[in-house]
């Protein structure tokens, strides 16, 4: 049977409201710093874990937030879960994550979740399974990787590259190319589609032709890397994005081996910003996707719907815009490369490889 906060107070010869107050996060003068110690101590040994569901039910906070999310899907993802459990600790909250693979099994996931007596819920995926509920069980926010049905907060993918398609048309360029691994990116209500949809939209802005032939998908030549080098080579495109910097990075050495110079014959742009950018044979210039900004933005909401009590909510609908990350590729200078700065070893992104070299920076001048 799971320890009580009762039998830890008759233990320590104190109240049940002392040992609550010595076992909160927030901190307290409720009672001394030599019973908290005691208290704790005697918390430790019997491995007491609070009841979060029992806290809930009794209208209590629990001061714990849920992710329904694929954590493992990529670095990207990986690193907003990051950012937004950084945030989180910032406000005291505690994160549980969980996902079901399938519609069944993500619901039971998230009433599992909710079981466990969370105050507030993020949905990272695609899908936002809570509308098979009659009514939404805790405040939450809905922010999937690209703009689906009823989203709260999502990054603004064809900003980014009609962003950076502007700048380069501004620089005389006017063949534009883009690389997909398959032809099913480029359906409607896939983030690489928007990203396609930022290049085909500068397109019709300066009545350049639209000619489907640019748009190269790498899974129909299995491969071959040869092949794809020839298919470049025969289109001539003076720019190629990416739909992600994996594909730009491995495009880079059979480019060079063919005798494509990367800027001079090709400017080649990636989309994410990964760590890899600044280590690739020709330092990649990306479409930096903002996670830091995603997940303090998503806190906030999440936040001030919990504070507000909002179960009945209206999707906000907000669109944040990716930024530029100029680099060798195509042909701009990058000061960031005059340093190696890593906090200890080579971090998933660009953002999160910064902020935690800054967050050590930053502790080792306070001491």
């Amino acid at each position: 049977m799971p320890v009580t906060m009762k039998e830890i107070a008759k233990i320590a010869g104190v109240s049940q409201p002392a040992v609550s107050a010595a076992l909160s996060s927030k901190g307290t003068t409720k009672v001394s710093e030599e019973m908290r110690r005691k208290i704790l101590r005697i918390a430790e040994e019997l491995n007491y874990m609070p009841n979060n569901a029992a806290q809930r039910l009794r209208g209590r906070a629990t001061r714990t937030i849920g992710i329904f999310g694929v954590p493992y899907v990529s670095v990207l993802t990986q690193a907003l879960m990051l950012d937004i459990s950084l945030e989180l600790e910032k406000l005291n909250y505690n994160l549980l994550t969980c996902y079901g693979d399938g519609e069944d099994a993500a619901v039971s996931a998230v009433r599992e979740l909710v079981g466990k007596g969370i105050d507030g819920l993020i949905i990272t995926t695609e899908f936002n399974l809570l509308k098979h509920f009659k009514s939404p069980p805790v405040p939450y926010v809905f922010c999937p990787c690209c703009q689906t049905e009823g989203f709260d907060i999502t990054i603004d993918h064809a900003a980014g590259t009609e962003m950076v398609f502007e700048l380069l048309y501004d620089k005389g360029y006017r063949r534009f190319g883009y690389v997909a691994l398959y032809p099913d990116d480029l359906k409607e209500g896939h983030p690489n589609r928007e990203k396609y949809n930022g290049i085909l939209n500068g397109l019709r802005r300066h009545r350049l032709e639209y000619d489907s032939e640019m748009v190269i998908f790498l899974s129909c030549y299995d491969g071959d890397t040869e092949k794809i080098v020839e298919r470049i080579r025969s289109l001539m495109p003076e720019v190629l994005f990416c739909q992600n910097d994996y594909l730009a990075s491995r495009l880079i050495m059979p480019l060079m081996r063919a005798g494509i110079r990367i800027p001079e014959d090709l400017i080649l742009i990636g989309y994410d910003g990964l760590t890899l950018c600044d280590i690739v044979a020709v330092p990649l210039a990306t479409i930096i996707q903002p996670n830091q900004l995603f997940a303090d933005q998503i806190v906030k909401l999440l936040m001030k719907r919990i504070h507000d009590k909002q179960l009945d909510m209206k999707p906000e609908g907000r669109l944040i815009k990716p930024y530029f990350y100029p680099s060798e590729s195509c042909g701009m200078s990058n000061v960031r490369l005059n340093k190696l700065k890593f906090a200890s070893d080579t971090f998933s992104t660009l953002e999160l490889n910064w902020k935690l070299y800054n967050n050590k920076k930053q502790k080792e001048e306070k001491q």
